[in-house]
């Protein structure tokens, strides 16, 4: 009687699907991420976000409750809407600065082409009041006596 064994080789993919698992999971992940902060890129680098920040970081009442220099958080929450010459954003971001934190507001239209500033308030952590930083500064009066 002949003792003759038979070896079945599985193929490397049946072998080391775990690995594979791994890498398809980490490969997802890396373009989620990737996706993510792509799309946090182009709302942070619109023209609504560079008006509200620009108008921020020069605005005295702001100096004075957060600080310089500022720096604007990496999450923003919110939508734009762009259609050639019209367009609408409300968005949300976090604002840093060396004396405090809080989260800067804005509502934006886009009519003809240009962007207006609707709205652009800051909120200070553990505030509910907010800072307008389109109002104009109060301007001083003087008193004749």
């Amino acid at each position: 009687m002949s003792t003759d064994s038979v070896v079945i080789t599985r193929s490397w993919p049946a072998r080391h699907w775990k690995l594979l698992v791994a890498l398809a999971v980490v490969l997802l992940a890396a373009l989620g991420a990737g996706f993510f902060f792509s799309i946090m890129s182009l709302m942070r680098n619109s023209t609504p976000v560079e008006m509200g920040l620009k108008i921020a970081e020069t605005n005295q009442a702001l100096i004075g409750r957060i600080g310089q220099p500022m720096k604007a958080g990496w999450y923003m929450a919110g939508s734009i809407e762009v259609n050639e010459n019209t367009g609408s954003a409300d968005m949300s971001m976090p604002l840093s600065g060396p004396k405090g934190s809080g989260r800067l507001y804005l509502e934006a239209s886009k009519h003809a082409g240009l962007w207006t500033l609707d709205v652009l308030e800051f909120v200070a952590e553990g505030s509910h009041q907010p800072l307008n930083l389109l109002e104009p500064p109060p301007t001083p009066t003087t008193t004749k006596p």
